[in-house]
């Protein structure tokens, strides 16, 4: 397209340098040399029009030839290994909205930010996205580590998979609001010290269940967050930790709940990168660790992620999110 641009170019100089050459400026002859000029300026705008598209193929490409570059050396197999199945093997909840949850309106496609986020990562690898859908959390980590998915689609936080070896996290994508949840009528629960010895419905291995855990709740791992929810309701918990996207959707779905349930406070951690999460890989899966990060970068920077949090945690939640603000 340069080369091409360049002649045309060539050809406008030509056409005025012609024009110009009898070395006339009657007045009879100014009418022409505007023609030529007019004729000058309309090819070079079609040019101009015609090589703004090899801008976007050249953006298009840039990703293209990265992902390229990781499967040409991939020591490892493991984008190899995606590459040649055609399909990127993803374990999640189902049950966690607005998250990770069945279409109302089609029982077999699961949507939620966190799913969506994964089909446009496996779009942009070439493959097609397959998730492995458990109705619980605990487990879904050690099912990655003992390779029974690809990677996870929870966007969970690198203080969460810690404690699992040979795991580890992607480039950083979201961002959670966690509040601490509890009955209407509580008095009691106003602050994190206040939380020691009450008993909380969270798992234990979620970044939920370790706030209430290191502030001393003793915690129920056999709730999700609507079982939660009733066992605040009937007395059987004192709190639950979860997402205030999360709540506010409940409220909404069910909003005879408001009367019954509150905000007792949000939680906030020293460092904000506490509240970050991304996809959960294997460690030794570096060249698909690779692959996905490009793919996230690109999904940031083209705005598809701040449009899939927008339609699924609303425009104040990604408008005051931290780790959005340079791409907006």
């Amino acid at each position: 397209m340069k080369k091409r641009l360049a002649l045309i170019l060539a050809g406008i100089m030509a056409i005025t340098l012609s024009a110009c050459g009898g070395g006339s400026t009657s007045g009879s002859e100014a009418p022409a040399e505007a023609a030529v000029s007019e004729t000058a300026e309309s090819v070079a705008e079609s040019a101009v029009e015609e090589a703004a598209p090899a801008e976007e193929e050249t953006t298009e490409s840039n990703l293209d030839a990265i992902l390229a570059d990781i499967l040409a050396n991939d020591t490892d197999g493991s984008f190899t290994r995606v590459k040649e199945a055609g399909v990127l093997t993803c374990g999640c909840e189902g049950n966690w909205i607005p998250y990770l949850y069945y279409d109302e309106n089609d029982a077999d496609n699961l949507t939620g930010f966190h799913a969506e986020v994964a089909k446009e990562i496996a779009k942009k690898l070439g493959v097609e996205i397959k998730f492995d859908v458990a109705s619980q959390f605990d487990g879904i980590l050690a099912g990655l580590q003992s390779k029974r998915y690809d990677c996870i689609s929870e966007g969970l936080k690198n203080s969460t998979i810690e404690p699992f070896d040979g795991l580890t996290n992607s480039m950083l994508y979201n961002q959670d609001m966690p509040v601490i949840i509890v009955a209407a009528d509580n008095t009691d629960i106003v602050d994190i010290a206040s939380m020691n010895g009450k008993i909380a419905g969270n798992s234990t291995t979620s970044s939920y269940g370790k706030i209430a855990a290191n502030a001393g709740c003793e915690c129920n791992p056999d709730l999700d967050f609507a079982m939660a929810i009733n066992g605040l309701m009937n007395g059987s918990v004192d709190l639950t930790v979860n997402s205030m996207v999360v709540f506010n959707r409940y409220l909404e779905t069910y909003p005879e709940a408001a009367d019954k349930v509150k905000v007792a406070f949000i939680y906030e951690p020293e460092n904000v990168e506490d509240l970050q999460g991304g996809i959960t890989l294997r460690e030794e899966d570096q060249s698909l660790i690779a692959a996905v990060n490009a793919c996230i970068e690109e999904l940031l920077n083209d705005g598809t992620i701040i449009a899939l949090s927008r339609q699924f945690m609303g425009d104040e939640f990604t408008e005051n999110a931290i780790l959005y603000q340079p791409y907006l």
